[in-house]
C-alpha cells in the first residue's frame, strides 16, 4: 500500500510516518488477566485488563504499518519501551 501511494499524498516527496501510543481495555477474562494483569494499585476483581500499544502509521495512506502491544504498567511507563519492540 505504501509503495503504491500517489506522489501527491507524500509529504515533501517523503514517506512520512506517524507514531501514536495509546491504551485500551478488554473483557475481564482469565486469559486476558494472565497476559494483561491489572495494575497493583487496582483492587482485585475491579476493572478490566488494560493494554498499552504503540502504532507506526503512514501519513500518506493512514495505514498501520506496525504495532506493538504490551501490558499496561502505570501512567509513568513510557511508550518508548514499546516503540523499541517495533523497530
Amino acid at each position: 500500500m505504501e509503495n503504491s501511494a500517489d506522489e501527491q499524498w507524500l509529504w515533501k516527496n517523503r514517506h512520512a510516518k506517524l507514531v501514536d501510543g495509546f491504551t485500551f481495555t478488554m473483557p475481564d477474562t482469565e486469559t486476558n488477566q494472565k497476559e494483561f494483569p491489572q495494575v497493583k494499585e487496582q483492587a482485585p476483581g475491579v476493572g478490566f485488563p488494560i493494554a498499552r500499544a504503540v502504532a507506526i502509521m503512514s501519513l500518506a495512506t493512514a495505514c498501520v504499518m506496525d504495532v506493538s502491544i504490551g501490558p499496561y504498567a502505570g501512567k509513568q511507563w513510557a511508550d518508548e519501551n514499546l516503540l523499541d519492540w517495533v523497530r
